[in-house]
């Protein structure tokens, strides 16, 4: 029984210091994992107000490709009729 009360308190030192250190990582875990996600979610809003640009500029080119041109202007001027 000697040996338990002289280890016991090292042993419950060493639980400690572990215990500790796995929450350390725990933590450090979850802030990594936290950025991450913050990160992915910044990315995915630039890539969609990209995306929607791309798409607004597209669709005014488009608009003003179509009232450029003699076609569009004939089309306009004579609604309901096809060619």
């Amino acid at each position: 029984m000697e040996i338990v009360r002289k280890s016991a308190p090292e042993v419950a030192g060493h639980l400690g210091r572990a215990g500790l250190s796995f929450a350390d990582a725990v933590g450090r875990t979850w802030g990594v994992m936290e950025r991450s996600f913050e990160q992915g979610r910044e990315e995915a809003a630039r890539a969609r107000e990209e995306r929607e640009r791309r798409e607004r500029d597209d669709r005014e080119r488009d608009a003003r490709a179509h009232r450029e041109s003699p076609e569009g202007a004939d089309e306009a001027s004579r609604p309901g009729e096809s060619g």
